[in-house]
């Protein structure tokens, strides 16, 4: 269902193909649907930036049911950020595609962080940035504890810009790493370690299994394993690359202004491998 500032219009009956991404990299959710059309909606709706979008998938005859939740899907309401693809497939009849973001990337837009912040820890900022601009009501975010007091000043920046900084900077209490990422799903958002989301257990594995042992492909279909045709290794490493960013070794040399101190720290990228989890199970280097 589309909201317009004229009318309320469902887009079931023209939807082609929706896709909506999750993505631990980014800090919002993003969706294209793309749509059939011969009644010239962009024009008489009309569609120019300013709508959103609802969308609830779910499984007919589970409504109401104990496990609604399990057999549905509803994103967070979604903003349309742009029209494009917009071609005639017959002289009366046309095709286009919506681009879409979620509520979290257009309050961060339209918000900004300046304030201090003492004797809080990381996490502590993140949550009350999060709900002082993106909260929406509905939708929380989940938080893993970081390590240290600090004392910060956010210099007029967004709140998605803000969190990002402060991801940078921050460290889990019972790790080594400094690899937070802020990312939306469609339940939730989430301030979480790098470290802390490869240490759990995955929700799809990907197994080589022989044909015959599911020659009909009802058998896969029914325990929800996913076939997979063919797979490509689209890139292993890159040696200058990785030297460039120190994954190998590096030296950081810090400077406190305050106490005149001068610290060295030095990185090895075959010893300091162990101290953090991987997908791998064997290091990128050998110990040479």
């Amino acid at each position: 269902m589309i909201h317009t500032a004229s009318k309320d219009y469902n887009l079931e009956p023209h939807l082609l193909e929706l896709n909506i991404y999750e993505d631990i990299f980014s800090s919002y959710l993003s969706a294209n649907m793309v749509l059939a059309d011969s009644h010239n909606i962009p024009y008489k709706l009309p569609i120019v930036g300013e709508e959103t979008i609802d969308i609830d998938i779910s499984l007919s005859g589970h409504a109401g049911s104990r496990n609604e939740d399990k057999h549905s899907i509803k994103p967070p309401r979604l903003h349309v950020n742009s029209l494009t693809d917009r071609f005639f497939t017959k002289p009366k009849a046309q095709a286009f595609t919506l681009s879409c973001v979620s509520e979290n990337c257009m309050s961060s837009q339209h918000s900004k962080v300046s304030r201090s912040y003492n004797g809080k820890t990381i996490s502590e900022m993140v949550e009350d940035i999060y709900f002082s601009y993106l909260y929406d009501g509905k939708r929380g975010i989940v938080f893993e504890p970081t390590d240290r007091v600090e004392n910060i000043i956010i210099p007029n920046l967004t709140p998605i810009q803000a969190i990002r900084w402060l991801a940078s900077r921050a460290s889990a209490e019972n790790s080594n790493g400094v690899n937070y990422l802020f990312y939306e799903t469609m339940d939730e958002s989430h301030f979480m370690s790098l470290d802390s989301l490869i240490g759990v257990e995955p929700r799809i594995k990907y197994k080589h299994r022989p044909r015959v042992d599911d020659p009909t492909g009802t058998g896969f279909s029914s325990n929800q394993i996913f076939k997979i045709e063919k797979f490509y290794f689209t890139k292993n490493f890159d040696k200058l690359e990785n030297t460039k960013k120190g994954m190998y070794s590096s030296k950081l040399i810090t400077h406190d202004i305050t106490t005149k101190t001068i610290k060295q720290y030095e990185y090895n990228g075959f010893n300091d491998w162990f101290a953090l989890n991987h997908c791998g199970t064997f290091p990128p280097i050998s110990n040479s």
